[in-house]
């Protein structure tokens, strides 16, 4: 166990327990104030071996706040070209291990990644997430995805805000076999749950789909974003979101009927009578305005005050 006031790792500093041979990686415990991982940084309990041995399991306890920012790289990691983060990973046939992380505020940004995934043969770990701040995202992942196996299960939960930006959490399950399911998330807040251009999924390809339970004060996707839970041949998995419905649209206000017409609304008498003497009389200026104004023929309040 690593017992520390704050951790700070960067340019591609690692915390490692890796297995390179049969066995399983070793775990990590971690309790410290704050924690950055930056610049391609990582802690890692992945397995590369050859074997069936697993990927280890990892705890993160943090009084404090958490910063995870990946880097870029030339070829491709997990899907995406940025390497840095929280993994637990198995590439071969063990499966991967499981994350346990809370804080109190998670922002994670350019690719800052936490994994408990599966490369090989085996089904993916569980990552369960409890903070106390908010959950913030910009093009970044938590996955439990499985990329010949069944993907494992995501449990995130915090009072505040949670906000993802080109980012995705996963637990896709792409095996080909009827028992490789999508894994299952449940993502809980009791504030505004803002998805942009992002995704949510427990999707799979020969098994059944997994399950997406959110639980949120207002639950707020963009048209482009996804949430999904089916699968390719085989049952869908549900999605249940509990959060009041919200149009958007129905907050705006649209002017009814056509423009305003300044023939109708200007007096005779104040008409520029063009090619004659007073045509260096009166003049009609339009002015911009706070907000839209109403019609001059419409009635207008008073304003009531009390002695």
């Amino acid at each position: 166990m690593i017992k520390a006031g704050d951790i700070h790792l960067s340019q591609r500093g690692t915390l490692q327990t890796l297995a390179q041979g049969n066995g399983d990686a070793g775990s990590i415990q971690i309790q410290a104030g704050d924690l950055s991982l930056l610049s391609g940084a990582d802690i890692d309990a992945s397995n590369e071996g050859q074997g069936a041995g697993r990927g280890g399991n990892i705890s993160i306890q943090l009084s404090g706040d958490a910063l995870i920012e990946a880097e870029a790289i030339a070829g491709e990691f997990l899907g995406q070209s940025f390497l840095g983060g929280i993994y637990s990973i198995a590439e071969n046939r063990g499966q991967g291990g499981d994350i346990h992380f809370s804080a109190q505020k998670l922002t994670m940004q350019n690719g800052g990644t936490i994994a408990a995934a599966s490369l090989g043969s085996g089904n993916a770990g569980s990552i369960e997430i409890n903070l106390s701040g908010a959950l913030l995202m910009e093009t970044a992942s938590i996955t439990a995805q499985a990329q010949q196996a069944g993907g494992g299960n995501i449990h995130i939960e915090t009072p505040a805000r949670i906000q993802l930006l080109d980012s995705h959490i996963t637990a896709r399950a792409a095996g080909e076999l009827p028992e490789h399911a999508g894994g299952n998330v449940a993502i809980i807040n009791n504030e505004f749950f803002i998805i942009n251009h992002s995704q949510i999924l427990a999707s799979s390809v020969g098994g059944p789909g997994g399950n997406i339970h959110i639980d949120s004060r207002q639950f707020l996707p963009s048209g482009d974003s996804r949430v999904d839970a089916s699968s390719e041949r085989n049952i869908d998995g549900t999605v249940l979101i509990n959060s009041p419905e919200v149009d958007l649209g129905s907050a705006l206000r649209l002017q009814a009927g056509g423009f305003l017409r300044n023939d109708d609304l200007i007096r005779e008498q104040c008409k520029v009578q063009i090619g004659t003497a007073e045509a260096v009389g009166s003049r009609f200026i339009v002015s911009g305005a706070q907000s839209y104004p109403s019609a001059p023929d419409e009635l207008r309040g008073s304003v009531l005050g009390e002695e």
